[in-house]
């Protein structure tokens, strides 16, 4: 079912959404203390009827926008395939063919995996028999929003979160997959066993970004039991609604919805207003949910969709963690190492009769302001790495010289235009080389959480290089886990630690960086569009949940 079928079903939904018909309440909690309308047909049920004899578990896994698995793999399989050669006749760079390949084929190829993807390998896939019982165990992967697997990025869908690509799309996609690996399932049964073929769906919803985004809107059609979307999507399968499902966990990577809906006059990616997506997670019919969001996260464009009330409370059966961050530090999605030249101010210019003397202008004092204050937050110090150095503000790979320290400063530059005196400009500029290994201790929290919930995964092979964790980020992930066990959802760290993780792994996200492109075949830079720029006020901007959303 695409958006126009949504439409369509709107009107219905809201009609039925207090009478949906489940047999069974949905999610620990509302086993616990079932809803007044269902406890009577719930205790005839278990006088009467035997243990389900089909289990289903499944994990549902919904990417982040921007990042598609299949093109990642894709992409360093192509990377091998048409810059090894070049690269050994010297003919170009690794760097400079990798970043041409990447803008011919799109972000969603460059990108690296996300813990979401790592946690869908990692998701058991099989099947246990007891006396009364077959436990069936699958998953399904969704690629995030503006993705196409094989096929070109839809910008329409990367920039909106609508359309043929967007969190709508996505959970339709993701249902239909369920649906197709529950059909898998039944005609491989017995015979003997199709009377009631499926008493139990147990559901684990995982999902960055607008991923996130799309798990909170398939758990709200889940539990709109057979009025809602799995249902109609099963019911096309011929496949009847089961006779119990729940909601067993809900793990989210700093859930950002950013939705832009000008057929609703909704023209703003920053604020709350996100339909036709539904982000609210009722608590009553989720086991549990866990939601990790990122401390130094503040674009104007990645508003935190919280699972907090509007009075900062949480439901016992929730969590929401504050790591240490920006947006993909805690979804994964950087490559190993980045060079990362960015902008930290938009280009200021000197008035016509202060050219000469550009550090005695307010502009550079503005600067310089901002320049203290960052460089006091401590994004550079002695656990910088090495960097190759450049005068041109994001230099291509040919124009890169030889490696030197970390830099944040005020650079001014010089044009001749207008006549006759020209002009200068000035920008806060900060150029440093990033890790990328950090974002392995979110997908560790995030393990050890969803597995204490009871989610299927498999423990993760440090063997793999994608998953190794760099000796001197053991004791941080040790830290954070501590606390966190001990009750703690804003796990705090030494000094040291502190400053090690800003010098070396958490990138710089908010930035006034241009838009690069390939232009008839030659990279590009799109000045005047700045989709990462920050809040003005530093401090990001955060929307409670709300019943109805």
């Amino acid at each position: 079912m695409h958006y126009r079928q949504w439409q369509r079903r709107e009107q219905a939904e809201q009609d039925s959404a207090d009478n949906h018909r489940l047999s069974l309440p949905l999610g620990a909690s509302a086993l616990v203390a079932p809803l007044p309308m269902l406890a009577a047909s719930a205790t005839k049920g278990a006088s009467q009827e035997p243990s389900p004899r089909i289990h289903l578990e499944v994990g549902l896994f919904t990417d982040g926008t921007m990042n598609n698995a299949a093109n990642t793999q894709a992409f360093r399989e192509q990377l091998e395939q048409e810059c090894l050669i070049p690269y050994e006749n010297n003919t170009i760079s690794r760097e400079e063919c990798e970043q041409r390949l990447s803008l011919m084929l799109g972000a969603s190829y460059a990108n690296a995996a996300s813990n979401v993807a790592k946690l869908r390998d990692l998701y058991s896939e099989g099947e246990d028999e007891s006396e009364n019982t077959i436990t069936y165990r699958r998953r399904v992967y969704a690629p995030g929003a503006g993705t196409k697997t094989g096929g070109s990025d839809k910008l329409y869908s990367a920039a909106t979160g609508l359309g043929e690509a967007g969190v709508i799309a996505q959970v339709d996609y993701t249902f239909s997959q369920l649906a197709l690996r529950v059909k898998e399932v039944l005609q491989d049964l017995p015979t003997d066993r199709l009377d009631k073929p499926i008493g139990k769906l147990t559901l684990d919803l995982l999902g960055f970004s607008r991923g996130a985004a799309a798990a909170r809107h398939a758990a709200h059609e889940i539990n709109q039991g057979e009025s809602g979307l799995l249902a109609e999507i099963l019911a096309q399968n011929h496949i009847p609604w089961p006779e119990m499902v729940e909601i067993r966990f809900v793990g989210l990577f700093d859930s950002v919805a950013a939705i832009v809906n000008p057929a609703a006059g909704d023209l703003l990616a920053h604020n709350n207003r996100n339909h036709p997506v539904k982000l609210y997670l009722n608590p009553d019919k989720v086991g549990h949910a866990v939601h990790l969001t990122a401390a130094h996260e503040h674009r104007r464009n990645f508003a935190l969709n919280s699972l907090q009330s509007p009075d900062g409370s949480l439901p016992a059966n929730f969590r929401e963690i504050s790591l240490p961050g920006v947006h993909s530090d805690i979804g994964g999605g950087y490559g190993d190492s980045q060079r990362e030249d960015v902008l930290l101010s938009p280009k200021l210019q000197v008035p016509r009769d202060r050219l000469r003397w550009p550090d005695k202008t307010l502009q550079w004092d503005n600067l310089e302001a901002k320049r203290q204050q960052i460089e006091s937050e401590g994004w550079i110090g002695p656990h910088n790495l090495p960097v190759r150095q450049s005068e041109q503000l994001q230099a291509w790979p040919k124009d890169l010289g030889p490696e030197g320290p970390a830099q944040l400063e005020i650079v001014a530059r010089r044009y001749d235009h207008p006549a006759p005196d020209g002009r200068v400009e000035l920008v806060l500029r900060m150029l440093r080389q990033v890790r990328g290994e950090y974002s392995q201790v979110a997908l560790r929290l995030m393990h050890r959480l969803a597995t204490d919930s009871g989610a299927p995964l498999q423990d993760i092979d440090t063997r793999k290089t994608d998953n190794t964790l760099p000796e001197e980020l053991k004791p941080i992930l040790q830290q954070i886990l501590e606390q966190v066990e001990q009750g703690s959802d804003a796990p705090s760290l030494t000094a040291e630690h502190e400053h090690l993780l800003l010098q070396r792994y958490i990138h710089y996200s908010a930035h006034y960086n241009g838009i690069e492109a390939l232009v008839a075949g030659t990279p590009a830079k799109l000045e005047g569009l700045h989709p990462h720029a920050p809040v003005l006020s530093g401090e990001r901007l955060v929307y409670p949940q709300e019943e109805g959303q």
